[in-house]
């Protein structure tokens, strides 16, 4: 145990904190959330209590870890915080407020059952120690940096594309540059997504994403994913490298767009993750749990209420600084039902005893650790709405396939199969999947200066030798 300058911290192993709570008399209450984690357990103790409390009173002024230990038993309010570094797992912390004064004791566990202490904290001095790392990034001016509400599934499948960037660039590199697209397939971009559920979070930023939100991506079979296709390429984020094929063929070749690429180069190369959420069950629409992470840009996951859409949209370290201050400011004013319950109700009634201790031929025994609550999600800041969800909505339905008789060329921006307004410039149809077939100009295509193959008019590489186009 040692204390530090700016506040005080007192590491303990497992089962010492249950002798702390136990020597300093103060009785852990049965109602609050944290009445169920495994560090106020009693566990069978590598030190003598004798020697546990004489080294904690001569690192710890006992009034102060009086108050200290009372405030983390009987709180007044909770937030809980998820922070992970260099990809490791995120780590379980809660901040604690008590009923007398504005300190806050911050409680972090560890997957020993062990953790420690950290007090006093004010909500500026801990919103500094959980910015540190990130409140300085500056923003980079990426061409994409907010993507439209996307479906779990969705925001998986595109969190694969960083996935595969990273497998293709594993060291970040400031000066990188795009020198040839990101080629994939329909079969590659589902195994990607698939292996990403599974992995563990320091091999996938999909894994990364589940671990810090606790949104886990459902079952999804490869025809929802070929859905997407139609999605991503009306929004410019992919394209089909042949004009023979059409978005979802399942031989088709996909590529990255340039600026979805830039994008992913600033997503990819991760390390820093930050959570916050709050244990109130009814906490306001502004309050709710904030998740960010930090690569070369730093970039936050907003779910809305029903966590049926994610947004991801970058912002700038002071930015992020600020909301986690009116986060921890919102959630630690909101107070805990069971501490409102303890105003008028008699203090012995309410207050639990600790854990009966474990009989010694069961003290090596695993024990499970209690199922956690599910928290509210984050409600996402407003959108326009429509755009994307009425493309996945459409895109949902099987793509057209051409059957030997040629789509229609379009000038007017309906479809020529439903009759439903579209982009006169859209390749596809948003209402039905239709092919939509342009008038070609006499100069459709080009040919390559590096290969001297033909290649289409426009397209930003040479599908035969992958140039670069200007």
């Amino acid at each position: 145990m040692n204390t530090l300058t700016e506040f005080q911290r007192l590491w303990f192993m497992p089962g010492e904190l249950a002798i702390l709570l136990e020597k300093y008399g103060v009785r852990l209450d049965a109602n609050t959330p944290l009445a169920g984690e495994a560090v106020f357990r009693y566990q069978e103790l590598l030190r003598e209590p004798d020697q546990i409390l004489a080294e904690v009173n001569s690192t710890v002024n006992r009034e102060n870890l009086s108050a200290t230990l009372h405030a983390l038993a009987r709180p007044g309010s909770i937030v809980k915080i998820k922070r992970g570094r260099r990809r490791r797992a995120v780590e379980i912390s809660y901040a604690c407020m008590g009923h007398s004064d504005d300190d806050i004791v911050l409680l972090k566990t560890r997957q020993d059952e062990g953790g420690e202490l950290l007090f006093p904290f004010s909500i500026e001095s801990l919103t500094e120690m959980l910015s540190s790392g990130m409140q300085n990034t500056k923003p980079l001016g990426i061409p994409m940096d907010e993507f439209l509400p996307l479906s779990p599934v969705g925001l998986g499948a595109l969190l694969a594309l960083a996935d595969l960037f990273n497998e293709e660039y594993p060291t970040p590199d400031p000066d990188w540059l795009p020198e040839s697209p990101l080629l994939f397939s329909l079969d590659s971009w589902y195994e990607l997504l698939q292996d990403g559920r599974q992995a563990e979070p320091q091999d996938s930023l999909v894994a990364a994403f589940q671990d810090l939100t606790g949104v886990s991506i459902p079952d999804f079979d490869i025809e929802e994913l070929a859905s997407l296709l139609f999605v991503f390429t009306n929004e410019g984020y992919i394209g089909v490298e042949t004009m023979e094929n059409l978005p979802g063929d399942r031989d088709a070749v996909y590529y990255v767009s340039k600026d979805l690429t830039l994008a992913l180069r600033c997503l990819a190369w991760w390390d820093l993750r930050l959570g916050i959420e709050s244990f109130t069950e009814h906490s306001p629409h502004d309050a709710l749990p904030f998740y960010a992470l930090q690569a070369t840009a730093i970039w936050q996951f907003s779910l809305e209420k029903d966590m049926q859409r994610i947004i991801l949209h970058a912002i700038e370290g002071q930015e992020l600084k600020n909301k986690v201050y009116n986060l921890l400011q919102s959630f630690l004013n909101e107070t805990l039902p069971s501490a409102r319950k303890a105003v008028t109700t008699d203090n012995e009634a309410l207050i639990a005893g600790l854990p009966v201790p474990t009989p010694p031929s069961a003290r090596r025994k695993r024990i499970e650790k209690p199922v956690k609550r599910r928290l509210p999600p984050h409600p996402a800041s407003p959108m326009p709405e429509g755009i994307l969800a009425e493309a996945e909505t459409s895109s949902k339905k099987p793509p057209a396939r051409r059957s030997g008789k040629t789509t229609p060329a379009v000038s007017a921006s309906t479809c020529p199969a439903c009759g439903k307004p579209i982009n006169p410039k859209a390749k596809f149809c948003r209402s039905c999947g239709a092919a939509i077939t342009h008038p070609k100009t006499a100069s459709a295509k080009t040919q390559c200066p590096h290969c001297g193959k033909t290649v289409r008019q426009g397209a930003a590489f040479c599908r035969h030798c992958g140039h670069k186009l200007s």
